[in-house]
């Protein structure tokens, strides 16, 4: 077969520009959606317990829609402070990107594969990698026959995942309306992006993540968490900046139980990164 004249290179930042704006227009349709699915469902919610209960009715349509509104609020609240567009032109150079919002390379790579195994995407399944970045952690989990899909809220870091993991499919958007229908998933896996919300947005984020895994369904969430066991003084505390918010990694064990999920959580380094690993 012969191949085609070479893309120039005008043409393929023309044809990026495009694909970043189509991108992020659906991002922002998808967040309409879910604002107006939001909106049906507390319809709902309303009309159900208008006809069991019509004298409270008035009361719970305010406590209804401040709830509506409080979601909104906080998907609005979220702002990328790190600037990670930028900081993907110098990702990898010496005192670059990565150094600032990852573990060193080595225990970076020894913990995605702790984690990747527990996980143990299988053929035919559908992953998704939440907050991807580079797609270190999709790479892990792109195993034959399994269809991942990374997404995250910086475009230029995307274009890093696509290179990195040929075939991946992404989307643009973070963790507080993540752009995919319901039940898509099998698995989900996010990596040193949890402590980018505060502890009010997180569990919104966890409530996403639930909303697009499949009913029987798993989790893997790896950070850095104040966990039992965590001394100050390890690593771990000293990466708190403004804006970031280390998670309990018994907090989020129990977010899960609390939601029908069996959950536990593993500790794997001494700089306090654990493992939170819940199925469905």
């Amino acid at each position: 077969m012969e191949e085609g004249p070479p893309i120039k290179i005008s043409e393929l930042s023309a044809r990026l520009e495009v694909r970043d704006y189509l991108e992020m227009q659906r991002s922002a349709m998808f967040v309409r959606w879910m604002e107006l699915r939001e909106t049906l469902l507390l319809l709902d919610e309303m009309i159900a317990r208008t006809a069991e209960q019509p004298a409270s009715a008035s009361r719970r349509w305010v406590e209804l829609a401040d709830r509506s509104r409080g979601l909104s609020s906080l998907r609005e609240a979220w702002v990328d402070r790190w600037n990670f567009d930028a900081l993907s032109e110098r990702w990898d150079q010496p005192e670059g990107g990565r150094t600032m919002h990852l573990p060193s390379a080595a225990e970076h790579e020894r913990v995605l594969e702790a984690a990747a195994a527990r996980l143990s995407p299988q053929p035919g399944e559908a992953g998704l990698d939440a907050g991807t970045g580079d797609g270190a952690f999709a790479a892990k989990l792109a195993r034959p026959g399994v269809a991942m899909t990374g997404m995250d809220q910086s475009r230029s870091m995307l274009r890093r995942c696509r290179e990195r993991v040929p075939g991946i499919e992404t989307r643009y958007g973070n963790l507080l309306a993540v752009p995919c229908l319901d039940g898509r998933f099998d698995f989900i896996a996010t990596s040193f992006a949890l402590h980018h919300l505060t502890p009010e947005q997180q569990p919104l984020a966890l409530a996403e993540l639930t909303r697009v895994l499949k009913s029987r369904g798993r989790i893997a969430l790896v950070d850095w968490m104040d966990g039992e066991g965590t001394a100050e003084g390890e690593g771990y505390a000293t990466r708190n900046e403004p804006g970031e918010a280390f998670p309990s990694a018994e907090g989020l064990s129990a977010w899960f139980r609390a939601q029908g999920f069996a959950a536990d959580s593993e500790r794997l380094t001494a700089s306090g990164i654990h493992l939170v690993l819940a199925f469905r």
